[in-house]
């Protein structure tokens, strides 16, 4: 569930229902207003694992954005790690999407604003694998030739 009261700031709500337990609701966060954060989620099935996508923040240049992972370890969620893809830029935007798999081993997060070469809003895929409680990026998808200007690859992602 989504708070979109503010523009470019939102809250993320975590509903989590268990039959024997009752229901609980959790309230993540983001750090700054105008980052976007919670514009993206992806929930593992089992709950376990939560990233949340801030495609506006400004860590290590303007724009270039960030995904924000929450593992849960007991009842509540906690923040494992930020992370960006090796190379940002300024209005990459990563994190616009961002889907985990089934395990919980693998997260795959858009920037649909990278640039290749000339060319604006090309959009480019990371992919991140997990050893323990560390994610580290493992690949990254781009088109394979130089894509007319508004192509946006990463701007939707999923797992099948």
């Amino acid at each position: 569930q989504l708070n979109n009261s503010n523009v470019n700031s939102r809250d993320v709500y975590v509903d989590a229902c268990n039959v024997t337990a009752g229901s609980a609701t959790q309230a993540l966060y983001g750090k700054a207003a105008g980052t976007n954060y919670g514009m993206s989620v992806s929930l593992r099935p089992s709950g376990s694992y939560l990233p949340v996508g801030e495609s506006s923040a400004n860590l290590s240049t303007v724009g270039a954005g960030a995904v924000n992972v929450y593992n849960k370890p007991g009842s509540s969620f906690v923040l494992q790690q930020i992370i960006q893809h090796f190379a940002p830029s300024n209005g990459d935007h990563f994190g616009t999407s961002v889907a985990i798999n089934a395990s919980g081993t693998r997260l795959i997060a858009g920037a649909p604003d990278w640039r290749y070469g000339g060319y604006y809003t090309v959009g480019q895929v990371a992919q991140f694998a997990r050893t323990g409680q560390v994610w580290t990026q493992s690949h990254t998808y781009k088109p394979p030739v130089v894509p007319p200007h508004g192509l946006q690859a990463g701007r939707a992602v999923a797992f099948s």
